[in-house]
């Protein structure tokens, strides 16, 4: 999500429930941030936003920068980023939100799709999930 980001092009603000999947975004910049935000406040009138396979990257930005995520925005689930050191390749896994409640348990490791070998989560949990306050 950049400058070049075409957020207004959606017209939604007359629905009353709106699905976005995120996947694939693999980078965000300030300017893609404006964009989200000036989007995401423009359409209060919408009563349900819901989005999917929202990236790392995205709700780090969301745990610091209130107002990204406003309260009828439900993110189902998240995309988790696990580190092989051995072949530094990053592995992802989706996990599900329910309830915009933190889940109780993340898998510290799990098995690299490249090579087999141990990947790490690349995040910190505590900080991670902070998003679900805001």
């Amino acid at each position: 999500m950049d400058e070049n980001s075409d957020l207004e092009h959606f017209e939604v603000a007359q629905e009353t429930h709106v699905e976005i999947d995120l996947k694939g975004m693999t980078s965000v910049n300030s300017s893609g941030l404006r964009k989200w935000l000036t989007w995401a406040h423009a359409i209060e009138g919408v009563r349900l936003v819901t989005i999917e396979n929202c990236p790392a990257n995205f709700l780090h930005m969301a745990a610091v920068l209130k107002g990204m995520l406003p309260k009828h925005f439900d993110v189902r689930s998240v995309t988790l980023p696990y580190f092989c050191e051995t072949c530094e390749n990053t592995t992802h896994q989706k996990l599900e939100i329910k309830k915009r409640k933190a889940p109780s348990t993340v898998a510290p490791s799990l098995p690299c799709q490249k090579c087999k070998s141990n990947a790490e989560l690349d995040i910190d949990p505590a900080v991670f999930f902070r998003f679900l306050e805001n």
